[in-house]
């Protein structure tokens, strides 16, 4: 199962990478979100862990991957929170 689960993580990745290449721009921030518990998500965020980046660079263009999670019953104020800090 562990197996298959990094597949589709990496099968995710791919994706997001991919659709980050119709951009010309020379800063390209793409997100992947993942649905979450509210109890996982609440931990993350205790642990400073809710969200990852990363920076590839693709020629002049820089390429910033944002992973992370969002609870669905969260309230829209604590997601909207959660993305703005994750994307800046």
């Amino acid at each position: 199962m562990d197996e298959e689960l990094r597949e589709r993580h990496r099968a995710d990745l791919l994706q997001v990478l991919a659709y980050s290449t119709l951009s010309d721009a020379n800063r390209i921030i793409s997100c992947l979100v993942y649905p979450c518990r509210k109890q996982t998500w609440q931990s993350l965020r205790k642990r400073g862990m809710v969200y990852h980046h990363a920076s590839l660079n693709a020629g002049k263009r820089n390429i910033i991957l944002v992973l992370t999670a969002i609870p669905m019953e969260a309230k829209m104020e604590e997601v909207i929170e959660t993305l703005a800090a994750a994307v800046t």
